[in-house]
């Protein structure tokens, strides 16, 4: 399991949100010297997430960032503030354990949900054993 795979499981988040993580991790897959610390800009995360507005690209940044999947940091160069952002796996983890319970919790409903129902008869005992045959 992967960073993105569990951002895409976490439901604290919008759609938007994990189409704008998916674009930071390609960077962070591209990137040679720290492949965690990226900097795109919310421009390019626009255009690559799919054409989307770069306020909605602020807001799910700051989401990312308010659950902990995404680190920022601003900077000053050449009288410009700039963002970059590190990839935090903290919540990968949690995301595993969730879907694991999920999925036991999904196959034990199934198991019980389509086997075949016993209906008690009605000559047969509270304690649910039939009663013995009556003779003639």
């Amino acid at each position: 399991m992967d960073w993105d795979a569990a951002l895409a499981y976490d439901r604290r988040l919008k759609n938007a949100d994990s189409r704008v993580g998916f674009v930071m991790m390609q960077y962070a897959n591209e990137a040679a010297a720290d492949p965690f610390f990226i900097w795109p800009s919310e421009k390019t995360i626009a255009h690559e997430a799919g054409d989307m507005c770069v306020r909605h690209v602020k807001r799910s940044i700051a989401r990312l960032v308010a659950i902990g999947w995404l680190c920022r940091r601003r900077y000053l160069k050449g009288g410009k503030t700039h963002n970059t952002y590190v990839l935090l796996f903290e919540n990968v983890q949690d995301m595993l354990d969730d879907m694991t319970m999920e999925r036991i919790a999904r196959k034990g409903r199934q198991r019980f949900s389509g086997g075949p129902q016993i209906e008690q008869d009605s000559e047969s005992h509270s304690n649910g054993t039939p009663e013995s045959p009556k003779h003639l």
